[in-house]
């Protein structure tokens, strides 16, 4: 029968450090990748960063950004009004505020959105448009930042792509994607 510690040593010998140190970094790339689907710059390990901002009033929004926020290990942050308010002042005042792109006023944002690569951006379609709190975090992005829009509504479908790329465009981002989700 062989000896295969003498195999394993003359393999161990074969090989100098640096190599080594090669071989444990591609297997340890191969595994967190394999975990975890995510963009590798070309100069190094470095992990792309992604941030969902949502705004919902019923929850249902809520569900859908939690969902990819986990599916993608991405950071989640919800936008919320500086007063809460009630339906009926959401349904009424919201939805006149909403069409007219009025944006209302906020909890000032707690986390650093500049650290983010990836920035993407889930609300709720009132009357075609979206909500004054989703406008007002608009107001809030930085500039350079690729931002992705996915709206939710019942019909999915919404008309209001035009007026969310050119506030982005205003904040010197870029609209990467848009998406009417069905809900």
């Amino acid at each position: 029968m062989k000896n295969y510690s003498s195999f394993a040593k003359t393999i161990y010998k074969g090989i100098n450090i640096k190599s080594w140190f090669i071989i444990i970094l591609l297997c340890d790339m191969l595994c967190y990748i394999k975990a975890r689907p995510i963009s590798f710059f070309i100069a190094g390990v470095s992990v792309m960063s992604q941030l969902i901002i949502y705004y919902s009033f019923s929850g249902k929004t809520r569900g859908l950004a939690e969902e990819l926020a986990k599916k993608e290990s991405a950071d989640i942050y919800e936008i919320k009004d500086r007063k809460p308010f009630g339906k009926l002042k959401a349904y009424t005042a919201g939805i006149i505020a909403s069409i007219r792109g009025k944006a209302w006023r906020i909890k000032p944002p707690d986390i650093e959105i500049l650290k983010y690569d990836n920035i993407i951006m889930f609300a709720p379609v009132w009357a075609d448009n979206p909500p004054p709190a989703f406008n007002a975090m608009l107001e809030h992005l930085p500039s350079g930042k690729p931002i992705a829009v996915k709206m939710v509504s019942m019909s999915g479908k919404s008309n209001c792509k035009d007026r969310i790329e050119s506030v982005i465009k205003i904040k010197g981002s870029t609209l990467e994607s848009f998406e009417d989700i069905k809900r």
